[in-house]
């Protein structure tokens, strides 16, 4: 039996500082704030106990075609799994329930989707809900430098070593509206090549380094330069927090690939994050080029709980319009 109450963000921010290594970069206050500045939602907080256990749960409620949502997170945040703040003892399905429960009771609200990174498939089992099957790619940065390499393909190592040797300048630069404007530029020319339009708003790059302005440390904003007029030529983000780095976007210009700066953003990124206590780089989605590092892929459920099936059918089929709604404005 688990008891759901909903707390401030004070109690929570609380909680979350008393709790350092039970929760994922996607609950900080930072984030939520970014979520909330991009109009996502507006932020509920939950304390969930169970027979002496407690664990606690964030998430944002918003309305979609008149329909009340509770989502921690929803597609396309941008936002991977936010999840509990919780001990491994902490029964997650059931508290995914519960949530819902509560939330249905007190708000109204009739769907909920959820990603946790410590709830498998099987755990889901016991509860009423249906899932989505996310995959993305993980790789170990546990590891010294020449273990990381070794797991390159032989041509991921070459373009590296060709990046050392052609002059190009790599920088870690805090986060700020001018590096989000040079990446948003860069991220245009990046979907044109497929004649597409980038699935997220420069507004929103220019809110994400707001968020963190006061806490760069856990945004890694990388930057390089060609060495003859110092023009930004790449740029990359990397949000790390606790265990794991994350892969949030990077873009460069077609003109200079030849300097080879993407692979090594990569690079440098991995071993960045590892010397601040990072064992995994979550690349976020699975994409062929990402395959060159050596990851390893991983499967993990997006939980829905609603009591209406059309929900579900009608959350699939507007995600297929979204789609070619964006290739066709791509056109």
């Amino acid at each position: 039996m688990t008891r759901v109450s909903e707390i401030n963000k004070a109690e929570f921010a609380q909680a979350l500082n008393e709790k350092e290594n039970l929760h994922t970069l996607f609950i900080t206050p930072e984030w939520i704030s970014f979520l909330e500045a991009d109009g996502r939602g507006r932020a509920v907080y939950l304390k969930l106990e169970q027979d002496g256990v407690t664990g606690w749960f964030a998430g944002l409620l918003f309305r979609k075609l008149g329909v009340k949502i509770f989502a921690s997170p929803f597609e396309q945040w941008f936002t991977c799994n936010m999840g509990f703040a919780a001990p491994e003892s902490f029964d997650r399905a059931e508290g995914l329930a519960a949530a819902a429960a509560f939330m249905k009771k007190t708000r109204h609200c009739g769907y909920m989707e959820a990603i946790d990174a410590r709830l498998g498939f099987e755990d889901i089992k016991k509860i009423n809900c249906s899932h989505i099957v996310r995959r993305t790619y993980l790789l170990d940065i546990d590891r010294p430098d020449e273990e990381i390499m070794g797991g390159f393909k032989s041509e991921c190592r070459t373009l590296i070593r060709q990046f050392e040797k052609r002059g190009a300048r790599l920088e870690a630069v805090p986060p700020s509206e001018s590096f989000a404007n040079e990446y948003y530029d860069q991220l245009i020319d990046v979907f044109a090549k497929q004649n597409l339009k980038p699935h997220n708003s420069r507004q929103q790059v220019v809110r994400l380094m707001e968020a963190y302005r006061d806490r760069p440390e856990n945004l890694l904003c990388l930057r390089v330069t060609e060495p003859e007029n110092g023009r930004c030529i790449a740029t990359s983000i990397f949000p790390g927090f606790g265990d794991t780095a994350y892969f949030w976007g990077g873009a460069s210009w077609r003109e200079f690939q030849n300097y080879r700066p993407n692979e090594y953003m990569f690079w440098y990124a991995m071993r960045y994050w590892r010397d601040r206590g990072c064992k995994t780089l979550d690349m976020v989605g699975l994409r062929d080029y990402k395959k060159k590092f050596g990851p390893v892929e991983h499967a993990y459920p997006r939980v829905i709980i609603t009591n209406s099936p059309l929900l579900i059918k009608g959350r699939s089929l507007a995600k297929k319009l979204i789609a070619a709604y964006r290739k066709l404005r791509g056109k």
